[in-house]
């Protein structure tokens, strides 16, 4: 497969308020990190760091976030709960000094509506169904395990990895896989995980993202 070359595609899904929401969180940490480039305040640095990671979450999710969470925490290995992201990032916005403050409010607020937009309706949810639909053997990766379990409840599946032709794995369980035909990944590999992709998984590679 690798000599044979992996075409990597992006498959973008629309959702106008998740859009809006996602891009005015993107805005808020960057107006964060600009106004402490020294990255000197520790407690600032772990507050964008869980920022980061919450909204990076948020716009990987294969699922609405109410149906993630009902497997988050689960044993022995899970994710967290995205319904407490937007409270948690106003809690670290109250240590902060006001400048600092009135920014990292603005951002949990923001994180609050994009999961609020992804509630109304995920649009990874219809690619999915449609996918699976089709009969079309595909590989689906997720970020998490969690994710991994949220795609085949949303698909019906009674128990295992499979749906129908579809199999899902999260991103950490690939180097356990062979070859499939193609490979469907949700949401934006992390930049450490990008060689996972290509290291012969399948010889077309799409990635889903808003």
């Amino acid at each position: 497969t690798m000599a044979g070359g992996v075409g990597v595609g992006l498959r973008v899904a629309q959702h106008a308020q998740a859009e809006e929401a996602a891009a005015r969180a993107r805005e808020d940490l960057r107006v964060l990190r600009s106004m402490a480039p020294d990255r000197c305040d520790r407690n600032l640095e772990r507050g964008l760091s869980a920022a980061w990671h919450h909204l990076s979450t948020l716009v990987s999710l294969p699922c609405i976030p109410s149906r993630f969470d009902r497997f988050a925490g689960v044993p022995p290995i899970a994710a967290r709960a995205t319904r407490t992201f937007a409270s948690e990032l106003s809690a670290w916005a109250n240590t902060l000094s006001e400048d600092f403050a009135d920014i990292a409010t603005i951002l949990a607020s923001d994180i609050a509506d994009l999961r609020a937009a992804l509630e109304l309706g995920n649009p990874f949810e219809q690619t999915l169904r449609e996918i699976h639909a089709s009969g079309q053997e595909t590989l689906v990766v997720t970020r998490t395990r969690t994710a991994s379990r949220a795609v085949l409840d949303m698909l019906g599946a009674d128990a295992g990895d499979r749906a129908a032709s579809l199999i899902v794995q999260p991103i950490g369980s690939l180097h356990r896989l062979g070859t499939w035909p193609r490979a469907l990944m949700i949401g934006e590999p992390s930049p450490w995980d990008r060689h996972r992709l290509l290291s012969g998984l399948a010889p077309n590679v799409d990635i889903l993202t808003l």
